[in-house]
């Protein structure tokens, strides 16, 4: 949060709700671990303590006192009418020593209860602790981004004013400059052929001139392959609205149309300052107005 808050800067209100609420959050993250360190100590330490010291005597000395009394029972009925009177009373005397070892071990455990409720005190007393500061802490989180609800509220809405890419424009300044430099390149390049022929016929005589009148005439009609490359383009002007494809467009659904980089698409709308409706071979659909390069203007 604090690094988007950061991000977005101090004069979104945005930014400083997040930067607040980041602070806020760690606080609780700091104050959950001296709750965690609380526990262990004042709790859980004394319960594992008291489970590995106390119970395990317990259980030891009520294993011992199981044992002793089976060995006490086994030597009564092996004495029959006449016991050992020796063995019975030392196997006697080890049953009740054992007896009274896990009688004092289970008095000295329920003796010790104040030190285990003074445990459970502590861990309710650290939880306490807890949920208070982290009362405290979203308590203050919530009256500073009521402030900045209220500040955001009052401020005024910027107005975003739309504007047209810059692509178009030059796109067509540029294919009208190369119309006129292709049209004075065609005219430049039939005044040279028509001048050097001249030339070559006034040299020549009068016969000469003939031949170089007919032979003129029929060059005349030669030079096509600079006039087709501009009569065209100039056609192109007039005639239907199109486009070439800047970059390769890869449609997401059956409504956009997928092109190639080069390609010649056909201009049948603009549906709004960022799309266009086209048609290519023969598919129609929506594409970015930014992929492409206008050759030919809608209307």
């Amino acid at each position: 949060m604090i690094k988007h808050g950061n991000d977005l800067g101090h004069d979104s209100c945005l930014g400083e709700a997040l930067i607040d609420s980041g602070e806020a959050y760690k606080q609780m993250a700091e104050i959950k671990y001296s709750l965690e360190d609380s526990v262990k100590q004042n709790f859980l330490d004394p319960f594992t303590a008291m489970q590995n010291r106390d119970l395990k005597e317990i259980n030891h000395h009520l294993k011992k006192l199981e044992g002793r009394r089976l060995d006490f029972d086994c030597k009564k009925r092996k004495g029959g009418s006449r016991p050992n009177e020796d063995d019975l009373h030392a196997a006697e005397d080890k049953f009740v020593e054992s007896k009274n070892l896990a009688e004092n071990a289970m008095v000295n455990f329920l003796n010790s209860d104040a030190e285990h409720v003074s445990a459970m005190y502590e861990l309710v007393s650290a939880e306490l602790v807890y949920h208070q500061e982290a009362c405290r802490i979203l308590s203050n989180l919530q009256t500073r981004l009521e402030t900045k609800r209220s500040q955001a509220a009052s401020r005024p809405k910027s107005e975003h004013v739309p504007f047209r890419p810059v692509v178009r424009g030059a796109s067509k300044s540029s294919s009208i400059s190369s119309d006129q430099s292709g049209a004075r390149f065609g005219a430049s390049a039939g005044a040279g052929a028509i001048g050097g022929a001249g030339a070559i016929g006034g040299a020549g005589g009068g016969s000469g001139g003939d031949a170089w009148r007919l032979s003129a005439n029929d060059k005349s009609q030669e030079p096509a392959g600079p006039a087709i490359s501009v009569k065209p383009r100039l056609q192109a002007k007039s005639g239907t609205p199109t486009c070439r494809a800047l970059f390769t467009f890869t449609a997401e659904n059956n409504t956009e149309l997928a092109f190639d980089e080069g390609d010649v698409i056909q201009l049948i709308a603009q549906v709004d300052e960022n799309w266009f409706e086209g048609e290519l071979k023969g598919k129609r659909g929506f594409f970015p107005v930014n992929y492409v390069e206008v050759i030919v203007p809608l209307p």
